[in-house]
């Protein structure tokens, strides 16, 4: 997974901060932090984090990778709904990323972050609906 993430940044790179696919990037990296959650088996994945228990240091390697990933790719899927589209289903894609990074982080038992994700993906669905507010009352005007 580390490979392809370097891959991916690496290609990102070279094309340039100013590129016209500036914003095909994110949907890869999108895509690549959803695979990279999918490979976490979570009915097996909790008896796992033993320390005790072999390729431990992967696992928990491979889990902060993926909470990173989710992270990264909800705050990009915002910036190009931003900076760039305004299309809702960007903002909609975003906010599933949040959506599963906190599913992740309650099975894990790790309340207190699962509701800091929560209440910024409320404050996303909050952003989303006065956005769509906006643009119906601006064409009647």
């Amino acid at each position: 997974m580390r490979k392809l993430g370097f891959t991916i940044d690496s290609l990102v790179e070279g094309f340039g901060e100013n590129s016209k696919w500036k914003w095909s990037f994110v949907e890869l990296e999108g895509r690549f932090a959803a695979v990279a959650k999918n490979l976490l088996n979570l009915k097996t994945f909790v008896s796992g984090l033993d320390p005790r228990s072999e390729g431990y240091s992967a696992r928990l390697s491979h889990l902060s990778l993926a909470k990173e990933l989710l992270q990264q790719a909800a705050d990009r899927y915002r910036e190009k709904y931003e900076l760039s589209t305004m299309r809702i289903d960007d903002i909609k894609v975003g906010i599933n990323f949040l959506t599963a990074l906190r599913r992740l982080h309650f099975v894990l038992g790790e309340s207190e972050h699962a509701d800091v994700v929560k209440k910024k993906s409320e404050i996303w669905r909050t952003k989303m609906e006065n956005d769509l507010k906006k643009a119906e009352e601006t064409p009647k005007r």
